[in-house]
């Protein structure tokens, strides 16, 4: 199987990672720290593929590629992922660095055929093929809010969109206190 390593500051991002490419077959190892992540790609067996954001605090995407370096350890491909907001700001030809880049949000899909057209003998994960349930309101009132989108985003694991819910739900609380 592929040896995935997956950076991104977001806890929330690589838990959707670990959902969407742990039901692969792929050896994951999974990074909210760009530290941490030199420390075991220095000690490690060579990736076949790196997913890193590009945008961190603690070290961007493009610094982590520089560091990396061109060597024998340097995964076989390295995808960026970052938000379409930041792109502006990142500089052409350190976007070059990496051979591919997907911008937030994407498809489950989008990544199963990002990688498919890399390793297509090692990945054959399908395409998504299930539907998700779909919340049914009564003929009389329209729902104030439609979970699907959510529920699809973490691929149906009801515990995890409760952690996303609750963050979400947070967040608005102390934005509003802010204003």
């Amino acid at each position: 199987g592929l040896k995935i390593a997956v950076l991104d500051d977001d806890p929330y991002i690589t838990k959707l990672y670990k959902n969407i490419l742990g039901k692969s077959g792929a050896t994951l190892s999974i990074f909210n720290d760009p530290m941490k992540f030199l420390e075991t790609w220095e000690q490690s067996e060579k990736f076949d593929i790196l997913i890193s954001d590009i945008v961190m605090p603690q070290l961007k995407g493009t610094e982590l590629i520089k560091i990396i370096g061109p060597g024998h350890k340097r995964p076989n491909f390295v995808i960026a992922a970052t938000a379409n907001i930041f792109i502006e700001s990142i500089d052409e030809a350190e976007l070059q660095s990496f051979d591919l880049l997907l911008t937030k949000p994407f498809t489950m899909d989008t990544l199963f055929d990002a990688i498919r057209s890399i390793y297509p003998e090692r990945f054959t994960c399908q395409k998504n093929q299930h539907s998700f349930k779909e919340q049914v309101a009564p003929k009389t009132k329209e729902p104030l809010y439609d979970l699907a989108g959510l529920k699809e985003f973490t691929q149906d694991d009801d515990d995890f969109l409760h952690e996303l819910l609750d963050e979400m739900i947070a967040q608005n609380v102390a934005d509003l206190q802010a204003l």
